[in-house]
Protein backbone atom coordinates (compact mmCIF):
# COMPACT_ATOMS: atom_id res chain seq x y z
CA UNK A 1 0.00 0.00 0.00
CA UNK A 2 2.52 2.27 0.81
CA UNK A 3 4.48 1.78 -2.13
CA UNK A 4 1.48 2.32 -4.31
CA UNK A 5 1.02 5.92 -3.09
CA UNK A 6 5.32 6.90 -3.22
CA UNK A 7 4.12 5.54 -7.42
CA UNK A 8 1.51 7.12 -7.65
CA UNK A 9 2.78 10.48 -6.41
CA UNK A 10 5.97 10.57 -8.32
CA UNK A 11 3.59 10.00 -11.09
CA UNK A 12 1.28 12.99 -10.13
CA UNK A 13 5.14 15.29 -9.85
CA UNK A 14 6.24 14.24 -12.91
CA UNK A 15 2.81 15.09 -14.57
CA UNK A 16 2.43 18.53 -13.06
CA UNK A 17 6.15 19.32 -13.66
CA UNK A 18 5.85 18.36 -17.37
CA UNK A 19 3.40 20.72 -17.99
CA UNK A 20 4.89 23.66 -16.18
CA UNK A 21 5.83 25.70 -19.25
CA UNK A 22 1.67 26.12 -20.14
CA UNK A 23 0.93 27.31 -17.08
CA UNK A 24 2.78 30.72 -18.25
CA UNK A 25 0.58 31.36 -20.73
CA UNK A 26 -1.21 34.82 -20.94
CA UNK A 27 -4.24 35.53 -22.76
CA UNK A 28 -3.67 38.79 -23.87
CA UNK A 29 -1.26 40.41 -26.54
CA UNK A 30 0.87 43.98 -25.63
CA UNK A 31 1.79 45.20 -29.07
CA UNK A 32 5.04 47.97 -28.68
CA UNK A 33 5.08 51.11 -30.97
CA UNK A 34 7.51 49.14 -33.72
CA UNK A 35 4.55 46.24 -33.76
CA UNK A 36 2.59 48.81 -34.68
CA UNK A 37 4.80 50.67 -37.17
CA UNK A 38 5.66 47.58 -39.74
CA UNK A 39 2.72 48.37 -41.98
CA UNK A 40 0.05 51.09 -42.73
CA UNK A 41 -2.72 49.08 -42.08
CA UNK A 42 -1.42 48.47 -38.52
CA UNK A 43 -1.13 52.42 -37.60
CA UNK A 44 -4.67 52.79 -39.75
CA UNK A 45 -5.90 50.43 -36.85
CA UNK A 46 -4.67 52.89 -33.86
CA UNK A 47 -6.50 55.31 -35.47
CA UNK A 48 -9.55 53.60 -36.00
CA UNK A 49 -9.41 52.21 -32.20
CA UNK A 50 -9.22 55.85 -31.34
CA UNK A 51 -12.19 56.55 -32.69
CA UNK A 52 -14.05 53.08 -31.32
CA UNK A 53 -13.01 54.10 -28.10
CA UNK A 54 -15.22 57.27 -27.85
CA UNK A 55 -18.64 57.57 -27.09
CA UNK A 56 -21.27 57.78 -30.26
CA UNK A 57 -24.83 59.99 -30.81
CA UNK A 58 -23.82 61.60 -27.72
CA UNK A 59 -24.29 58.96 -25.43
CA UNK A 60 -27.71 57.09 -24.35
CA UNK A 61 -29.26 58.68 -21.41
CA UNK A 62 -33.23 57.73 -21.95
CA UNK A 63 -33.37 59.96 -25.09
CA UNK A 64 -31.32 63.11 -23.36
CA UNK A 65 -27.59 63.78 -24.10
CA UNK A 66 -24.80 64.05 -21.59
CA UNK A 67 -25.04 68.10 -22.26
CA UNK A 68 -28.73 68.24 -20.62
CA UNK A 69 -26.77 67.43 -17.65
CA UNK A 70 -25.48 71.22 -17.19
CA UNK A 71 -26.74 74.01 -15.22
CA UNK A 72 -26.65 75.98 -18.70
CA UNK A 73 -29.32 73.35 -20.41
CA UNK A 74 -33.01 72.65 -19.63
CA UNK A 75 -34.59 69.02 -20.18
CA UNK A 76 -38.08 68.98 -19.19
CA UNK A 77 -38.41 65.31 -19.29
CA UNK A 78 -39.08 63.38 -15.90
CA UNK A 79 -37.77 59.68 -14.96
CA UNK A 80 -34.42 59.74 -16.81
CA UNK A 81 -31.27 59.06 -16.20
CA UNK A 82 -29.80 62.96 -16.62
CA UNK A 83 -32.71 64.14 -13.91
CA UNK A 84 -30.20 62.39 -11.86
CA UNK A 85 -27.83 65.44 -12.39
CA UNK A 86 -30.20 67.74 -11.00
CA UNK A 87 -32.06 65.93 -8.26
CA UNK A 88 -28.65 64.93 -6.28
CA UNK A 89 -28.03 61.56 -6.92
CA UNK A 90 -25.61 62.16 -9.28
CA UNK A 91 -21.72 61.38 -8.34
CA UNK A 92 -18.50 60.25 -8.41
CA UNK A 93 -19.67 57.43 -6.70
CA UNK A 94 -22.69 57.24 -8.62
CA UNK A 95 -21.40 57.73 -12.23
CA UNK A 96 -23.61 56.87 -15.50
CA UNK A 97 -21.01 55.81 -17.58
CA UNK A 98 -17.83 55.18 -17.88
CA UNK A 99 -16.90 57.76 -20.87
CA UNK A 100 -14.75 59.88 -19.30
CA UNK A 101 -12.70 56.81 -18.43
CA UNK A 102 -12.76 56.20 -21.86
CA UNK A 103 -12.28 59.78 -23.62
CA UNK A 104 -9.18 60.19 -21.49
CA UNK A 105 -7.85 56.77 -22.29
CA UNK A 106 -8.31 57.87 -26.33
CA UNK A 107 -6.84 61.04 -25.47
CA UNK A 108 -4.00 59.52 -24.22
CA UNK A 109 -4.03 57.35 -27.56
CA UNK A 110 -3.78 60.67 -29.75
CA UNK A 111 -1.29 61.96 -27.87
CA UNK A 112 0.50 58.44 -28.53
CA UNK A 113 -0.53 58.68 -32.29
CA UNK A 114 0.63 62.35 -32.40
CA UNK A 115 4.43 61.76 -30.66
CA UNK A 116 5.51 58.53 -32.21
CA UNK A 117 3.39 57.52 -35.34
CA UNK A 118 3.56 60.61 -37.38
CA UNK A 119 6.17 61.20 -40.14
CA UNK A 120 5.84 57.53 -41.10
CA UNK A 121 6.80 56.64 -44.15
CA UNK A 122 5.97 52.75 -46.07
CA UNK A 123 8.45 51.84 -48.51
CA UNK A 124 6.69 49.01 -50.28
CA UNK A 125 3.25 51.33 -50.86
CA UNK A 126 5.66 53.68 -53.06
CA UNK A 127 5.70 51.64 -55.77
CA UNK A 128 2.02 52.34 -56.29
CA UNK A 129 1.20 54.57 -59.22
CA UNK A 130 -1.17 57.25 -57.50
CA UNK A 131 0.69 56.58 -53.67
CA UNK A 132 1.42 60.56 -53.95
CA UNK A 133 -2.04 61.41 -54.91
CA UNK A 134 -2.94 59.13 -52.15
CA UNK A 135 -0.51 60.30 -49.07
CA UNK A 136 -1.61 63.76 -49.81
CA UNK A 137 -4.84 63.78 -47.64
CA UNK A 138 -2.50 62.42 -45.23
CA UNK A 139 -0.44 65.67 -44.92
Amino acid sequence: MKLNKIIYGILCLTTLNACSDQMEYKEYSNYGADYVKRTFGDVGGLVANIYLGLDTDYGNYSGAILGSATDESVYAHTGNQIADFYNGPWSPTNAKSSMWTSCYQQIANCNLYLDEFTGLTFSEYELISDYKGEMYRYN
